[in-house]
């Protein structure tokens, strides 16, 4: 299905969002994944950080974590771990405005 960009014609996006759009370049792609990619990797050792610790404490000090099954203790895990892995990935290029310049 082709899409006209003439904002008269229906189906066609807005003049609105025409003004929106911009032509990136490769090197800012690149740039952008390169942000994207650390972000992630720096989202995922800050997550063992705090959930790896969390979890032994846990098991040292409370009961009831202790009679858990290990799948439930490594779920707990991997839920910390892959949410800030996801938030600091999709983060990471915006977090100064030079970031954000450069990479869009």
């Amino acid at each position: 299905m082709k899409v006209s960009l003439d904002p008269s014609l229906p189906g066609s996006p807005s003049a609105f969002t025409l003004s929106l759009l911009q032509i990136v370049s490769q090197e800012d792609l690149a740039k952008h994944d390169a942000a994207t990619f650390r972000g992630a990797v720096e989202g995922v050792a800050a997550g063992l950080a705090i959930s790896l610790p969390g979890s032994w404490l846990l098991h040292k000090r409370v009961p009831y974590y202790r009679a858990l099954p290990i799948q439930l203790k490594a779920l707990g895990v991997i839920l910390i771990v892959g949410k800030l892995s996801t938030v600091t990935g999709t983060l990471h290029p915006f977090r100064r405005r030079s970031d954000l310049d450069s990479a869009l």
